[in-house]
């Protein structure tokens, strides 16, 4: 399945065709990437399509420049925030079975990761932040059916422009003109 996906707040430095095509290659398999991120027209996000595994999980972050850079999907249907899966919601999901987490630990001599621990969340990875829906555009001309705007002097400039003939205001003979 290809899917549109978006790194927000990515850095300016990582906005190369290169660098990008590597970073999709992580979530999937890069098929396109967009026209504005190339052009660095767009600094919210860098959007990208995806070719991604439906029998795998969504990656829902890369370790990227020592920090974690989240992965969000444009419209996707079901997805499953306990296993990362499209196509079955958390209280449908196959793998209901608790979920081994490594959880980092300080220690006395530092902070290094320990053994793994259980996690009450299954995946903290996972969560609804990973889905973008389109916003819809404001269609000026719905606007105008329901009475916003107004109305009556758009009215008035058409009877006049009707009037004319599309040429304008009429003009008085021997008038001064400027």
């Amino acid at each position: 399945m290809i899917v549109w996906v978006q790194l927000p707040a990515l850095k300016i430095h990582f906005y190369h065709r290169e660098v990008l095509t590597t970073l999709g290659n992580l979530i999937g398999r890069t098929i396109k990437l967009d026209y504005h991120t190339l052009n660095q027209e767009r600094a919210k996000f860098a959007r990208l399509a995806v070719e991604v595994d439906l029998s795998r999980a969504l990656v829902p972050r890369i370790w990227l420049d020592d920090e974690w850079q989240l992965v969000e999907y444009e419209n996707l249907p079901e997805v499953c925030f306990r296993c990362g899966k499209i196509g079955h919601e958390a209280v449908a999901c196959p793998s209901i079975n608790p979920v081994v987490a490594p959880v980092p630990l300080l220690t006395a001599g530092g902070s290094s990761p320990a053994s793994p621990q259980m996690s009450d969340d299954p995946n903290p990875g996972y969560g609804p932040w990973m889905l973008v829906t389109k916003k819809t555009r404001r269609n000026p001309r719905e606007d105008q059916k329901k009475g916003k705007g107004d109305q009556e002097a758009g009215n008035q400039a058409l009877k006049q422009v009707s009037k004319n003939g599309n040429k304008g205001p009429r003009r008085r003979k021997g008038g001064n003109r400027c």
